[in-house]
């Protein structure tokens, strides 16, 4: 756990630093998995590096930059995607 200046004692997350910056767009994520090198939701730039490999690798993740948020925060950023959108990558 650690502590969130607005809310309290969190967990933390990953983002993609686009969606980090610029939450109001449609979020993309793989299906959990304790093997992946970085999971994490990304916005559709970090959706196509993931879609080039077919699953996260130390190679692609070195192509994204991650942001560290806390679990109350991701909540809101996800919240606030434009329409509510959300989907695993795979669901397409």
């Amino acid at each position: 756990m650690v502590e969130c200046v607005s809310h309290g004692s969190s967990f933390q997350t990953f983002v993609c630093e686009e969606l980090a910056a610029s939450p109001r767009q449609e979020w993309f994520s793989g299906p959990p998995d304790d093997a992946a090198a970085c999971l994490t939701p990304g916005a559709r730039g970090c959706d196509k590096i993931y879609r080039a490999y077919s699953a996260w690798t130390d190679e692609n993740c070195s192509r994204i930059e991650l942001k560290v948020l806390r679990h109350h925060c991701y909540e809101a950023a996800r919240g606030r995607a434009t329409g509510g959108h959300y989907r695993l990558s795979d669901d397409e």
